[in-house]
């Protein structure tokens, strides 16, 4: 009905269009066809090269926003230098004109070239008029108004016009490109770098100001604080700009990066100089100094503007260009084959059609004409070639209804003969006329001898006969005949007396004046003794504890016994005839079903457990057996299923699994099941090459918390922190739970590319920091967790599963390392430093015991060189390595808490030695400076220990130099001061080592009782090389200088580094230019032969 209804439906919709074409030749048909498709061909392949088209002329817009950036940037960096520079004329540095004069021109001249090339709708716009007005506005001011007011008008005029520069690339669709490789580096060029230089040059102005008046008011070192804070975070964008521009750009990665580093360490130098110099109002620093500084800073970055970033993005969308030209011309070329193609099967198509119909057309004249052998053959595999191949079947159907009439009444006989049931004709009179060959073996009669008896006589027990002659009569009278066509039951009567149950079917057949009947009749003996059988076994599977049932082939239920009825809880008539995927809870894999078919259906008898859901929802786990039931003929008809319930003994199973393989806090896996997994993880990227990783969790702070707060608060954090692991993972991924508060997650299935799976497991590593950084809730209690991650991949058979969990474990206090709440990879090489390392700290542990730790003396001179002290530095003399530079086991020692035994014995030899010192002329005047570690000043007693070790060497404390680091000031700043002046009233003096590398505050400075600053030896060795490092130290002399504090400089090594340090008003010296640390006996022959003491 359905059917129809769309078909009639169909007709109406293309009713104009079948009456056209039924009103045309074939011929026409096709032209019409042609006609339109032409049309669509010729639609389609205008729209591909407009829209080609269109994107090649967006591109050339790009092209000529590029072209027009360079000449607005460099307006830009030459009103930024102008601003500078008439800042500092303010200021009163009348040595600055001539170069401001110059920029002026500059400034004009830039206008005028940029004028020239702007086209009609920038040049005549608002923005541009704005833009010359505020310039003409600006140079015929000059110099009249204050600092501020330059500094104002300066900076909005720079402002209108990186708004000048960002119009126009808005306008020539550079901002809106789609390509992300060219998005960022644009937005790199056109927005970051330039607000980025921006920032930077209102610092060198600035600075340039405070420094030409040498002075600086309230005002100013709150604004110039601000600008600092501006310009980190404007470099702090610039880097990631970089960094994505980079990461989208091979070809530049490794310039940008090496561009990205050298501009963010010219911002620090700039950003440190004015803290240490102008922000602290020591005013060291000439303003032309500052000013060409600053400005080598600025230039360079607009370098890599002009020189890699300009260039890269135009080389980018030529690329482009070239590319969708290309393109146009491969479209081109393609649409007209298929043009071609297209014309070459349609005139083919038509000439098949038309040769086919002409055929048809004679071939179905000829057998009208009285050809019955006439057939229909075409060469084709269409439409027609079934009309022909439905002629040639009606003409075999024609000729076959001809024979069929003859054949028959013989068919009709052969069937009664062979047929399964006895098949007996009787007439009216009750007289045999048919007798079959199954009736000859049912019953014992032969064909001769059964036909003409009377039927009742023949076949039907005594006791029936009566009976059958009146039901005979009844219907013979009446017409009607109670047994007449139903299927009934009896008992029939052998030639040899004996009786048996028969199935018998009666028919009446009325012929001209007479009546005859059939009976079909089957000996159900063996059903009987069968029903029997099967009675006393139904008996059997009903009292049965198990529950069964039998299904047909198709699984269609056709028995169940009432245990299984109770453990599913539906009644007979809910499962009959239905198939036994109603008790499935889609739990049971499918892999399960598929062996369970594939072994019953080759006969075999198959076990295992399924997991399936009762009618009220409840699951259950049944231990099932299914059998096929075979005929005695061998054939298959039936499945037998015997069912046990087995839920409860799943579930103690399960219990004991949770034990062993699961963290009881957490119901996380725990170690064990994780090594099995990763087992099979390691196994599976062997076969298939894919990555894996491993992440390695630790929360920091944890103990803090667990202490303070107590255990049931930990174990709520350690429940939760589970809660967010297993939500930031996929499905198949495994997250664990080692101890403590430390985790791991595996992830499985990443690219066979090891950069692509390094970006995925950072994906899901960023998403659990995220997560894990989140607030949390804990019995009332707000706290805070920071995790610290370690990654590492793994893949092929190469790695053992310790070796991955230790890879995981290192990177992971790598992350420690680099400030906690962090990721980090696993690299290598940190592993062999690892490896190394721990031998390293194995050996170290025997190296005092095994007096293999040495002191070696460096000499201190002052400026007429004569030696004022020394420096006693550590050695390690390794039996087998020989010697071990510090670097390499002075931080291991740190670490490990070696450094204080280390640093006792130090301060022990160190003092043994002033004492012998003191019998010597040439050396009781010295002064012997040690090293104390972070670590052991920090140690509670450090001052009683000190005291109390130069009272057993009976020294003079005023011998004794303690070098201290500037870690100690980001300690407790108030015991610090304290133990210091403890040992200075004792008469110690106390010296700041490697001044100048770290981050120590001027305010943390000035409370430290101080008497030395040591200038460290990377600022010396720059000297004559980098300007910033020798205005750095001649702010730190002028500042200690101020502050009273003698400056020494380490790692002096040639006569220029020394006159230099001699001008700027450094007078002691420590280096390889004197003499290189020796050993005692060394030192005093040296000391003797060529200082003055």
């Amino acid at each position: 009905m359905a059917f129809n209804v769309s078909g009639r439906t169909m007709n109406n919709l293309f009713r104009p269009a079948i009456s056209l074409m039924n009103k045309l030749r074939y011929t026409h048909k096709f032209m019409v066809l042609a006609l339109i498709y032409l049309i669509a061909v010729t639609v389609v392949f205008y729209s591909l090269y407009t829209n080609l088209s269109r994107e090649i002329y967006r591109s050339q817009r790009e092209l000529e926003g590029l072209a027009l950036i360079r000449p607005v940037a460099r307006t830009m960096q030459i009103m930024q230098q102008h601003r500078g520079l008439e800042l500092g004329l303010i200021g009163g540095k009348e040595s600055m004109r001539t170069a401001h004069d110059a920029k002026e021109n500059g400034i004009d001249a830039a206008l005028a070239e940029l004028e020239r090339q702007l086209p009609a709708d920038l040049s005549s716009g608002v923005d541009w008029k704005n833009i010359k007005a505020g310039w003409e506005s600006l140079r015929g001011g000059a110099l009249a108004g204050t600092t501020e007011e330059s500094f104002a008008a300066h900076t909005d005029l720079i402002d209108q016009l990186q708004m000048f520069m960002v119009n126009i690339a808005d306008l020539r669709g550079l901002t809106l490109d789609s390509d992300i490789d060219l998005y960022y580096s644009i937005d790199t060029a056109v927005n970051a770098l330039p607000r980025a230089l921006e920032k930077m040059g209102q610092m060198r102005a600035y600075g340039t100001s405070v420094l030409a008046s040498k002075q600086i008011s309230e005002y100013q070192q709150h604004r110039m604080l601000e600008l600092i804070t501006e310009l980190r975070s404007a470099f702090k964008t610039l880097g990631i700009s970089l960094d994505k521009t980079a990461f989208h750009n091979p070809s530049m990665q490794d310039r940008l990066l090496l561009v990205s580093g050298d501009i963010g360490k010219l911002e620090q130098q700039i950003t440190s100089l004015l803290l240490t110099d102008v922000l602290s109002q020591f005013f060291a620093t000439s303003s032309e100094s500052f000013y060409m500084l600053a400005t080598e800073a600025i230039d360079e970055g607009y370098a890599q503007l002009y020189q890699t970033l300009l260039p890269a993005t135009e080389s980018l969308i030529n690329a482009r260009i070239q590319r969708e030209q290309n393109e146009l011309l491969i479209s081109a070329a393609i649409a007209s084959l298929l043009l071609l193609a297209a014309s070459y099967f349609f005139i083919g198509v038509y000439h098949s059609m038309i040769d086919s119909i002409r055929s048809l057309a004679r071939s179905a004249q000829n057998f009208a004409n009285g050809n019955l052998y006439e057939r229909i053959h075409l060469d084709t595999r269409d439409e027609l070639s079934r009309v022909g191949d439905s002629f040639n079947e009606m003409a075999d159907g024609f000729n076959l209804l001809l024979v069929t009439r003859l054949e028959g009444k013989e068919r009709l006989l052969s069937i009664v003969d062979t047929a399964l049931d006895a098949v007996i004709q009787m007439d009216a009179n009750g007289l045999i006329t048919g007798w079959n060959k199954q009736a000859e073996q049912c019953f014992g009669w032969a064909y001769g001898e059964a036909v003409g008896r009377k039927l009742g006589e023949t076949i039907i027990p005594p006791r029936y006969r009566e009976a059958h002659t009146r039901g005979l009569k009844h219907f013979l009278e009446s017409g009607d005949g109670p047994a007449l066509g139903r299927r009934i039951e009896m008992t029939g009567l052998h030639r040899d007396g004996h009786e048996f149950p028969i199935e018998l079917s009666v028919s009446a057949i009325r012929t001209a004046g007479a009546v005859e009947f059939n009976a079909f009749i089957r000996d159900i003996s063996e059903r009987k003794r069968a029903e029997n059988s099967l009675r006393k076994l139904s008996q059997a599977v009903e009292q049965s504890h198990s529950a069964i049932f039998i299904t047909d082939l198709n699984a269609n239920i056709e028995y169940a016994n009432d245990a299984f009825l109770k453990t599913s809880c539906y009644n007979l008539g809910e499962v009959i005839g239905k198939n036994p995927r109603l008790l499935s809870c889609g739990k049971t894999p499918r892999e399960i079903y598929a062996d369970m078919w594939a072994k019953i259906t080759r006969g075999e008898t198959w076990e295992g457990e399924l997991i399936n859901r009762r009618k009220d929802g409840s699951e259950y786990t049944d231990l099932t057996k299914i059998s096929p039931l075979r005929q005695p003929d061998g054939r298959i008809t039936h499945y037998l299923a015997i069912k046990e319930d087995i839920t409860d003994r799943k579930l103690a199973e399960e219990e004991i699994q949770q034990l062993a393989f699961y963290d009881p806090l957490t119901k996380l896996p725990n170690r064990r099941l994780l090594m099995d997994r990763l087992q099979q993880a390691l196994a599976a990227t062997t076969r298939g090459g894919e990555h894996g990783a491993l992440l390695f969790i630790d929360l920091d702070n944890f103990k803090t918390l667990n202490d303070s707060l107590g255990h049931d608060i930990g174990d709520l954090l350690l429940r939760q922190v589970a809660q967010r692991l297993t939500g930031c993972v996929r499905e198949g991924d495994t997250v664990a739970r080692l101890g403590g508060d430390e985790f791991v997650v595996m992830l499985g299935d990443l690219s066979e590319n090891s950069r692509e799976a390094a970006f995925q497991s950072e994906t899901i590593g960023e998403k659990i920091l995220a997560s894990l950084n989140q607030p949390y809730q804990l019995a009332g209690h707000d706290c805070h967790s920071t995790p610290s991650i370690g990654i590492t991949l793994f893949a092929g058979p190469h790695s053992s599963l310790e070796e991955v969990l230790k890879r995981a474990d290192i990177s992971m206090y790598q992350a420690k390392k680099a400030g906690r709440n962090t990721i980090r990879f696993f690299d290598p090489e940190v592993q062999a430093a690892v490896t190394a390392r721990a031998s390293l700290e194995t050996d170290l542990r025997h190296a005092l015991d095994n007096s293999q730790l040495q002191l070696y003396y460096q000499v201190q001179v002052n400026e007429k060189n004569q030696a004022i002290g020394a420096e006693a530095l550590l050695r390690w003399m390794h039996p087998d390595i020989g010697m071990v530079p510090p670097m390499q086991f002075i931080a291991l020692a740190e670490e490990t808490g070696l450094i204080l035994p280390i640093g006792q014995w130090v301060l022990e030899t160190a003092c043994k030695q002033i004492k012998k010192w003191e019998t010597n002329p040439h050396t009781r005047d010295l002064k012997l400076a040690i090293n104390i570690s972070a670590r052991q000043f920090r140690q509670p007693d450090f001052d009683v220990q000190v005291c109390k070790i130069i009272r057993q060497a009976a020294i003079n404390p005023a011998r004794l130099e303690i070098e201290l680091t500037e870690s100690l000031v980001h300690g407790d700043i108030s015991d610090t001061v304290a133990k210091m002046h403890t040992l200075k009233k004792m008469g110690v003096s106390f010296s700041l080592d490697d001044f100048g590398t770290g981050y120590s505050s001027l305010a943390y400075l000035t409370q430290l009782p101080l008497d030395k600053l040591k200038i460290d030896q990377s600022f010396v060795r720059n000297i004559g090389t980098k300007n910033t490092d020798a205005l750095i130290i001649q702010t730190i002399v002028g500042m200690a200088n101020n502050l009273g504090i003698v400056v020494i400089a380490e790692g002096v090594e040639t006569p220029s580094q020394r006159n230099f340090l001699e001008d700027v008003g450094c007078m002691l010296y420590q280096g390889h230019l004197f003499n290189k640390p020796v050993t005692m006996e060394e030192f005093e022959k040296k000391l003797v032969a060529s200082f003055a003491v």
